[in-house]
């Protein structure tokens, strides 16, 4: 209910634009518009802004735009991706926030990757950025703490760590 409530917000936001050319702000928008888009499975639409971000943010050289944008390719496979695409597109997004000295947006592609690399079977590499993703992680942030916890949990019990995995 009221994630899509809040789409009209964006709307509204976008419209106060209008009389203002800023490349930014209109990339703001669309960055945090499109993860409501995916959770109320507009699909088609936040396909099209996660383009207009990639594409936006690369001609302006904004780097953490663009970084933000490659990563919530992460979220779901309904964007359209490959598999390899998808993670070669979390790679890049982990790659340009460390660039930038970003180390606690690293940790949404870390997560995302390490969890497309335990659904594959590749339980090494899946450790290894959960790892890296708690290490980032701020102990603010309870919702990514316990996301990687429970990753790293299953990863570990798949590895007939169980009694560590608690």
């Amino acid at each position: 209910g009221q994630m899509e409530e809040s789409l009209p917000a964006y709307e509204k936001a976008e419209d106060l634009l209008s009389k203002v050319n800023s490349p930014f702000d209109r990339l703001w928008i669309d960055v945090n518009r499109v993860d409501t888009q995916i959770r109320v499975r507009q699909l088609d639409a936040a396909r099209q802004a996660l383009e207009r971000i990639t594409d936006g943010a690369l001609q302006n050289q904004f780097k953490w735009l663009l970084a933000r944008g490659l990563s919530v390719y992460g979220r779901t496979f309904n964007l359209g991706l490959s598999f390899q695409e998808t993670l070669e597109y979390l790679a890049r997004a982990d790659r340009l926030f460390a660039e930038i000295e970003a180390p606690s947006d690293r940790v949404r592609p870390l997560y995302y990757q390490a969890a497309y690399y335990y659904g594959a079977g590749n339980d090494d590499e899946a450790l290894k950025l959960a790892l890296e993703g708690l290490r980032l992680t701020e102990g603010g942030d309870p919702e990514r703490l316990s996301s990687l916890d429970w990753l790293i949990g299953f990863i570990l019990y798949r590895r007939g760590m169980g009694d560590k995995a608690v």
